[in-house]
């Protein structure tokens, strides 16, 4: 439903998701986790509600030792979003630092596809703390390590798919 853009179904059938999973799995289940993230995550994208999104999101995160990287990745960066909404920077910059790790712990231990994406994320993530430093916060200084580390890894991908090009002309 959710990418079928039905966000009122999906958020229904989320919530459902999230009530059989407390009662059906051990009360700190990862899954649970899950299901409190993926409801904070409509609430901030999709209905702009980023006091219940917080709400959520922070219940989510309440599950940490239980939690693997990429689920942790996804809660921290989501927390970093609805504090950004709502204007807190500090907090922002606090969970975009989670998710950066997170992500970057995920992309160190996973192989294939699964390494790249996360890598990517990484990138994006530091690109995105570039971002919020740079312009909203007006601290270049702080910004421009975080711009040099997403600039690293897509000035690699770009040389990797030039690579593969000049390969497929070759053959």
């Amino acid at each position: 439903m959710y990418y079928e853009k039905n966000y009122d179904k999906a958020f229904e059938y989320f919530l459902e998701a999230k009530d059989i999973r407390e009662h059906t799995l051990p009360h700190d289940h990862p899954d649970i986790a899950r299901s409190y993230n993926n409801l904070g995550l409509i609430q901030n994208l999709v209905y702009r509600n980023y006091f219940s999104a917080l709400d959520y999101t922070l219940k989510a995160a309440g599950y940490p030792e239980k939690l693997d990287e990429e689920i942790r990745f996804e809660i921290y960066h989501n927390l970093a979003r609805n504090y950004r909404n709502i204007g807190d920077f500090d907090q922002t910059l606090s969970y975009m630092e989670n998710a950066i790790a997170a992500a970057e712990e995920a992309f160190m231990s996973k192989t294939g596809t699964d390494s790249i994406r996360f890598q990517n994320d990484w990138a994006n993530l530091n690109g995105e703390m570039s971002t919020i430093l740079s312009t909203e916060l007006k601290d270049m200084e702080r910004a421009l390590p975080y711009a040099k580390n997403a600039y690293e890894v897509y000035s690699t991908d770009v040389k990797t798919q030039e690579d593969s090009i000049d390969l497929a002309r070759i053959h």
